[in-house]
């Protein structure tokens, strides 16, 4: 399968909400209920994350605070969930220099994104301010929904002074049409399956999911 991930470039907006949906950070005593959910909708999807309470309390989500998951309800369900995950105490990606080209195009861009409200290019030698998006769940693969917690989690990243909001969905994915309407960088790459001795694809029936984060 192909996997298409995009690093959305942050700048002020506001929280787009559809109809009766509410969005806000998750709690410790909605943890249970968070976790069942992801077990349930990740089920949909080949290669989700088995998700479990301990995992975001024995550090095996190594940063992961329960409070960066945004959670979306509609008449008091959770109908959806999308963390923004800041590893930059464990990982990071350091700009070395940049091409002839890009140091070109490198002030105008800086304007460019100045006036968006978003943030210039990382300066060499630091690193890119960058936080990734992980626990994504939407019910019935709803855009809308989406949209919302993209939104909610791109401000709670922007709000921690993070210049993009990583994210990879593969290519079969119903939400990607939707995840390419954001203005960011994209790259794909290539899911492969492989089995000792040759059996039936893993994917074969589901829509596969990487955490890109775990990468």
């Amino acid at each position: 399968a192909g996997l298409t991930s995009c690093s959305i470039l942050l700048r002020p907006s506001r929280v787009r909400r559809p109809p009766g949906v509410v969005v806000g950070p998750a709690t410790a005593s909605e943890l249970p209920e968070v976790i069942a959910f992801l077990r349930r909708e990740g089920a949909r999807r080949q290669l989700y994350p088995a998700y479990r309470e301990r995992d975001l309390v024995d550090g095996t989500l190594r940063d992961l605070a329960v409070g960066d998951i945004a959670v979306a309800r509609r008449r008091g369900e959770i109908v959806g969930t999308l963390a923004a995950w800041d590893q930059s105490g464990f990982k990071q990606d350091v700009v070395d220099g940049y091409g002839p080209t890009l140091r070109r195009l490198r002030p105008a861009y800086d304007l460019a994104a100045r006036l968006l409200g978003a943030r210039p290019l990382t300066r060499p030698g630091e690193a890119v301010p960058l936080a990734f998006g992980a626990c994504l769940a939407v019910a019935g693969d709803d855009p809308d929904l989406f949209d919302a917690l993209l939104d909610a989690a791109g401000e709670s990243a922007r709000h921690r002074g993070k210049a993009y909001l990583m994210l990879g969905l593969a290519d079969e994915a119903p939400l990607l049409a939707r995840l390419r309407r954001r203005l960011s960088v994209r790259y794909r790459s290539d899911l492969y399956s492989l089995a000792w001795p040759p059996a039936e694809p893993i994917a074969a029936g589901r829509v596969p999911y990487i955490e890109i984060a775990a990468l």
